[in-house]
């Protein structure tokens, strides 16, 4: 950065732990931006394999490895926020993979909504790479507060290039006891207190795959409690946003106990599609699954 330049950089925090499997990868697609003022912070999460020798490797000046002993993805990306820079930052998982105008176009959309965030459109993508499908293709995300309550719509924090800024002196960081809430807590707040906007273009690649922690459907359930019963606590509509939850997991998991119980949180379930569509996923899960 040049002397009286406003500070435009990216800071990009990637909590690593044993993620020399896609770690290359998911580097080289930050090395490959449009956009050339960013840096890079490795948090390496008291990994055990050769992540951090691969990092070093490709090394062009902008990487930077912190390492501590293993305390989880989100008092890592804490600690990478205290050590950012940049005027932007960007939560990227190691097995992520950005296209090479992310940067740029979130960037340039940040500055013409004066948002606090963007989510920008992505592809899902398996082990190997190969494309499953879209994240969105007809129904769009929609990102203010209300909406959300009802449930995280965005698929992973790496599709969310924020500002720094309000995240350090108003929105406030990740909440280390919302697990793997600690995600939808933080659209909560930015819709909250700032302003999450949705950039419809296909800008990054989200992989699916064995050991995503996402897959744990009962401690996703108990995270999202964890979030509606301490943080949305006294709300008036506090049990229809439990309900969802219930839903949500009812679906994943394919639990008629689980879809009852959001039923008698929240009557009004049954004037929704959703409730009927999530039946329909139950029934055919548990068949598929019973042969």
């Amino acid at each position: 950065m040049t002397a009286g330049r406003p500070n435009r950089m990216v800071s990009v925090i990637i909590p690593i732990y044993n993620g020399q499997r896609y770690i290359e990868t998911t580097i080289r697609s930050i090395l490959d931006q449009t956009y050339g003022d960013y840096e890079v912070l490795c948090m390496i999460d008291g990994t055990s394999d050769d992540s951090a020798v691969i990092i070093e490797r490709l090394n062009n000046g902008k990487i930077q490895q912190f390492h501590h002993a293993n305390r989880g993805a989100t008092y890592t990306r804490n600690r990478g926020l205290q050590l950012a820079r940049g005027e932007y930052v960007l939560f990227l998982d190691q097995d992520d993979v950005l296209e090479p105008q992310f940067l740029e176009a979130a960037i340039l959309e940040l500055e013409r909504t004066g948002a606090t965030g963007v989510a920008v459109n992505g592809q899902l993508i398996d082990g190997e790479g190969r494309v499953i499908r879209r994240m969105y293709r007809i129904n769009k995300p929609v990102l203010t507060y209300d909406s959300l309550l009802k449930g995280n719509q965005l698929c992973t924090a790496s599709q969310v290039l924020l500002k720094r800024k309000p995240l350090v002196e108003k929105i406030g960081a990740f909440d280390v006891n919302a697990d793997q809430a600690d995600d939808w807590d933080m659209w909560i707040r930015q819709a909250q207190y700032g302003k999450l906007v949705f950039l419809d273009r296909y800008l990054m690649n989200y992989r699916l795959h064995d050991s995503n922690q996402s897959l744990n459907y009962g401690k996703m359930l108990r995270s999202e409690l964890h979030i509606v019963e301490g943080k949305l606590n006294g709300l008036r509509n506090q049990h229809a946003i439990k309900s969802y939850s219930y839903m949500r997991y009812s679906s994943r998991a394919a639990d008629w106990e689980a879809l009852s119980k959001a039923l008698r949180l929240n009557a009004m379930l049954v004037l929704r599609p959703r409730f009927y569509w999530t039946v329909c996923q139950v029934a055919w899960t548990r068949m598929w699954r019973h042969g």
